[in-house]
């Protein structure tokens, strides 16, 4: 995670082959292209929120997810 000014502040979580990152003023999330998922964190401390998807092209699941945006 970044500051504003573009400072270091720190690292948030594993993933998997990040693919694409989106953030809005309380949440970042990240598309995990190695791990066909999207995996949310708290802009406060960059504590896991959420994951969400599995491989597969049924409902709730992703192959390769890589751009994002809202």
């Amino acid at each position: 995670m970044f500051a504003a000014d573009l400072s270091f502040v720190s690292v948030i979580g594993e993933l998997d082959r990040p693919g694409g990152v989106v953030a809005n003023a309380s949440i970042v999330a990240v598309s995990e292209v190695g791990a066909h998922r999207i995996s949310i964190f708290s802009r406060v401390d960059g504590s896991l929120v959420r994951r969400m998807g599995s491989e597969g092209s049924g409902d709730g699941q992703l192959k390769d997810p890589c751009g994002m945006c809202f």
